[in-house]
């Protein structure tokens, strides 16, 4: 709803589409159910976010976690950023990159407190 204050105020103002937005990219994390959800007796593999751009926004990323995993959607305005593809392919790039870092760093604590604990 406060995201939408700017728009309204435009629209009541009569001032719509004389102003520049006062932002062009929307970010948000929307946590989802922590356990598996099912619906007859099938499990709901993935749940993908879809969300709305405001008048005058180029960009909307939004995260949703669901039983463990996180997951993006991205929403954008082809004018404004006509190749958006490429952010979530260099989005997922960046994110393995960063999870293999993080599992270096997580095996190398392993073998240090295990040489301290032998002594």
């Amino acid at each position: 709803m406060l995201m939408m204050a700017p728009y309204s105020l435009q629209l009541l103002t009569g001032l719509g589409g004389r102003m520049r937005p006062a932002f062009n990219i929307t970010i948000s994390n929307v946590p989802g159910p922590k356990k598996a959800l099912y619906y007859n007796g099938c499990k709901l593999e993935a749940m993908y976010p879809v969300s709305l751009i405001a008048h005058g926004g180029a960009l909307n990323i939004t995260c949703l976690s669901y039983d463990g995993s996180l997951n993006f959607g991205y929403t954008g305005c082809r004018d404004t950023l006509p190749s958006m593809q490429n952010l979530a392919v260099f989005s997922g790039e960046a994110l393995e990159e960063l999870e293999g870092l993080l599992t270096k760093k997580a095996k190398t604590r392993k073998t240090k407190t295990k040489k301290a604990t032998t002594r």
